[in-house]
């Protein structure tokens, strides 16, 4: 997979993307991972950190869960991605 920064065709990653900019993200990342990965980054209501990451490598079963809080979009696709790295592509 490559860097998180040279996705080509993906909107630049910044503080006041558009709901269709993260919808292409996670997809991306999704891909990377398999046709059955899962990504979300989405608003929460958990104090500071309102922004949620949650990666399943498979989400008929949810296999390998991850998630986290982070205070913007950019810092949660970034966290998201760094994770989908270590599962890297699973075996279809």
């Amino acid at each position: 997979m490559t860097a998180i920064l040279e996705i080509p065709g993906l909107p630049p990653l910044s503080d006041a993307m558009t709901a269709a900019d993260i919808y292409a993200w996670e997809r991306a990342i999704e891909a990377a991972i398999s046709p059955q990965a899962q990504v979300s980054i989405h608003v929460s209501s958990h104090a500071s950190k309102a922004v949620w990451a949650s990666v399943y490598a498979n989400r008929s079963n949810g296999s390998d869960h991850w998630g986290e809080f982070h205070t913007t979009w950019s810092e949660a696709i970034r966290a998201a991605h760094a994770h989908a790295l270590t599962i890297g592509p699973v075996q279809r």
